[in-house]
């Protein structure tokens, strides 16, 4: 079945399709008004264009996703699904300049770059890094480099040209600079440093550090471990080029929180240093159960796709695109896959936010009481608070993408977290 079977009208060009989404955007600003002028807003905190936004995002859900079954697998077009999906994102000019500045990087996956596969679920992934390095058609890794206009001021003031290049290079500045690595959310599927872009230079300017954004490898071209693999090549580039762990601090949102836990565990597996910090915004931490939360909070949020029962549920694509569920199910409770059964005893302070109309609030709770009870000797021992949990209220997931003055101290509080690590 070719992927125009089973979706909406796709557009034929990019015309048809900004105006396409020029008109569903406009209708659900004017819904959202409309609502909010005679009945007032159900969620009063938030601004008017974070609940378009909210109404956009839901409207753009494919509800018959949902009653494909294993039997429908030898039919489905998945990486139609995948590109169709990805066709109906927004793409946002963000003017950063006034805050911030930002550069591409990229990472050749060859010479030392190539380590020795450090466990043997990436031993695949190594294997073809290592044929393509002797091929002399090495693998790359891209992504952003965002550096705030004050630390270019204090690093360029003598207008040195060397310095400034150097800025946007992945080598530590100077002795002990503290940098953030951040993965970016999109259920594995969707996104990129860009889509995070403005968010993460807010971050960079209120803290003055550069934070890195690698465009690690989606799903379903790239399954799991991919993901994992980018992010610990990227990690264990950084440390070869002189930055130290405990002056990194590792963040991301949604599956990038997925991500962000999932390297954490690895690392605690192979015994190896961590960073100094985790910070999570919305973090999906259980790909196999939906709490309470999914459903009661299913009207003030716009998270969609999730689901373990059809082949096109963003859990299945993660892990096994075009498997059928019992060939993947061990593997979603996997720690590296589902963080919520991991072991963090002994992890560095994790800052934790969500919204209280979240749809993953439940499984973020749950999460967090279970990182409390497991770091609950620890903090005994050092006599320092290791798990930070903010709530913040009648916001969607990962809010801090959108403006609103809960957006603004939220971003205060994540660089005031940083600084502390």
């Amino acid at each position: 079945m070719s992927s125009r079977g089973y979706f909406h009208n796709l557009p034929e060009n990019s015309l048809a399709k900004s105006i396409k989404l020029g008109a569903s955007i406009s209708c659900c600003y004017l819904k959202a008004l409309i609502i909010k002028l005679i009945f007032g807003s159900p969620v009063p905190q938030r601004s008017l264009s974070m609940q378009t936004a909210v109404s956009y995002l839901r409207s753009l859900e494919y509800v018959e996703l949902y009653e494909f079954t294993d039997e429908d697998i030898p039919k489905l077009d998945i990486q139609g699904f995948a590109d169709y999906a990805r066709s109906l994102i927004c793409k946002v000019n963000h003017d950063i300049s006034k805050i911030c500045q930002m550069k591409p990087f990229r990472v050749i996956v060859t010479g030392s770059t190539l380590l020795d596969c450090p466990d043997p679920i990436m031993a695949d992934l190594y294997d073809a890094d290592a044929a393509g390095s002797e091929a002399g058609s090495p693998r790359d890794i891209i992504g952003e480099i965002l550096v705030s206009n004050r630390l270019l001021q204090e690093h360029c003031q003598a207008n040195d040209g060397d310095i400034k290049k150097m800025m946007f290079e992945l080598e530590p500045l100077e002795e002990n600079e503290k940098v953030v690595l951040y993965f970016h959310g999109g259920g594995y599927m969707l996104f990129s440093p860009e889509t995070h872009r403005e968010m993460l230079a807010k971050i960079s300017h209120k803290t003055n550090m550069r934070v890195i954004v690698p465009d690690y490898r989606l799903t379903p071209e790239n399954p799991f471990p991919a993901q994992l693999h980018d992010a610990y090549t990227v990690w264990r580039k950084l440390l070869d080029s002189g930055f130290k762990a405990q002056d990194i601090v590792v963040g991301g949102d949604s599956a990038g929180g997925n991500l962000a836990l999932s390297f954490l565990l690895f690392l605690k597996k192979l015994g190896q240093q961590m960073p100094s910090g985790v910070v999570l915004l919305s973090p999906w931490t259980d790909l196999i159960n939906k709490h309470d939360s999914f459903k009661h909070n299913y009207g003030h949020d716009y998270i969609t796709g999730i689901t373990t029962i059809s082949p096109l549920g963003l859990q299945r694509l993660f892990v096994g695109p075009g498997k059928p569920y019992n060939e993947v199910k061990d593997l979603l409770m996997s720690p590296l896959v589902s963080p919520s059964v991991g072991n963090f005893a002994g992890c560095p302070p994790i800052l934790v936010q969500t919204g209280d109309k979240e749809m993953l609030y439940d499984e973020n709770k749950i999460f967090v009481e279970n990182l409390r009870k497991q770091q609950a000797q620890h903090e005994k021992r050092s006599g320092s608070k290791l798990v930070f949990w903010e709530v913040y209220r009648d916001m969607p997931h990962v809010f801090q993408c959108f403006p609103s003055k809960q957006t603004e101290e939220s971003i205060e509080s994540i660089a005031n977290f940083i600084r502390s690590c």
